[in-house]
């Protein structure tokens, strides 16, 4: 492979909230009514995929269901390497990272699923899915993904490095010390087609005139279609307590046009359109989220609220955490729920937890947990070459332990 791996993009969404954020490991919340517990047999589609053995780990992991049990996935910073079988000596060093990619899953058990990986490949080498046009200085990171009837939308993050590029000695100070800027925001969608999502003729869609209005990245965390209308939960600039998340809506017959070019935003007086804003600021429906959080409606049937909100609780060895709401846009403070077993199988690490995601077309037949993801990275480059099961989204099977304790 003719390049190596630039550290700077493997720790890529979250680091700008890293700073002063370690939390330790601690025992579970007891009082929690969500209760978590690893899926290892589905870990397996990500960490062995004969189909698309070049493909070594990849962080984000949103999935939408399509047509015929197929699960399409999107993908963050993606590592490939040398084609074979993944295992614990998956790499001698990074060879390649490509920003974002895609997959198939063919059936709604991850356990039992077959995958395929897509990316792009300019001038014969692999390359993103997804570019910007100054391809050179600027990439994409993949947000939310939704289906709009025969259609798929990605909403897609435009970022640059804004730091130099020189390795660092001390691998906490590099952690700390990795950052980034965010250009805006923007999409992509298709016809969703029986052929592989790289023969889908993918479009451009209108946008705003700013992309990067406020600093809010539009579809950063999750997309959802409710009611006539494209949902789109967005987070803004970070700040010493997370990144505030901000709601965002199209009708849907505009989205449906690839039209996203006025979005109206959840205020305390109601929707505005961003033209009608201008200049003026407006509360975020949470303050303490961060850029990859996950909502879901209905996970758990018959039960309630009936909305479900999925988060890392900081960055830095962090416990996975929860909010229920009434509606799409109140949710209640994140409790937490679950602390990803790597934080105790390495304790010495400084492990990056994020990307904590539901996943609603998948399941598990005979068994009614909700299904999602979650990604553990580290703050030093050696972790993820030796510790196999680093950088790959890992599964986990949620329940309601005791609704009626609330």
């Amino acid at each position: 492979m003719g390049r190596t791996w630039n550290f700077l993009t493997l720790f890529a969404v979250l680091l700008a909230a890293c700073t002063g954020q370690t939390q330790q490991p601690k025992t579970q919340d007891t009082s929690a009514t969500l209760k978590a517990e690893s899926w290892l047999e589905a870990d397996g589609l990500f960490s062995n995929n004969p189909n698309t053995p070049q493909w070594k780990g990849a962080d984000v992991a949103n999935s939408v269901a399509l047509e015929d049990e197929r699960i399409l996935w999107v993908f963050g910073d993606t590592l490939l390497g040398e084609p074979g079988i993944n295992n614990c000596s998956r790499f001698d060093e990074f060879n390649l990272t490509v920003h974002n990619s895609l997959a198939i899953q063919s059936g709604a058990n991850p356990a039992a699923a077959d995958i395929d990986h897509f990316w792009g490949i300019r001038n014969g080498e692999p390359a993103s899915f997804f570019s910007p046009a100054d391809i050179s200085a600027t990439w994409y990171w993949m947000g939310g993904v939704t289906v709009l009837e025969n259609q798929v939308l990605v909403f897609l993050m435009h970022a640059r490095s804004n730091v130099d590029m020189e390795p660092k000695s001390d691998p906490a100070a590099a952690c700390a010390g990795l950052n980034f800027e965010v250009l805006g925001w923007d999409a992509r969608i298709a016809n969703i087609t029986e052929q592989a999502p790289d023969q889908w003729q993918w479009r451009e869609v209108g946008l705003p005139d700013d992309t990067n209005w406020h600093g809010i990245l539009a579809g950063s965390s999750t997309a959802y279609v409710e009611d006539n209308y494209l949902y789109a939960w967005s987070a803004g600039p970070a700040t010493l307590d997370g990144n505030p998340v901000f709601l965002a809506r199209w009708p849907l017959a505009t989205a449906k046009a690839a039209d996203l070019s006025e979005p109206e935003w959840h205020t305390t007086a109601g929707w505005k359109t961003q033209s009608e804003l201008g200049n003026q600021t407006f509360a975020a429906i949470v303050k303490d989220g961060n850029n990859e959080v996950s909502i879901g409606r209905d996970i758990f049937p018959d039960s309630e609220p009936a909305w479900w909100w999925l988060q890392s609780s900081t960055v830095i060895n962090s416990r996975l955490c929860y909010r229920t709401g009434e509606s799409h846009f109140e949710f209640s403070e994140c409790r937490d729920f679950m602390t990803p077993p790597e934080l105790y199988k390495y304790p010495e690490s400084k492990l990056l937890v994020y990307a904590v995601k539901l996943h609603p077309a998948l399941k598990d037949p005979g068994d009614d947990a909700a299904i999602a993801t979650y990604v553990v990275n580290s703050c030093d480059l050696k972790d993820i070459q030796e510790k196999c099961d680093l950088y790959y989204p890992r599964f986990i099977k949620l329940r309601l332990e005791d609704l009626g304790s609330e």
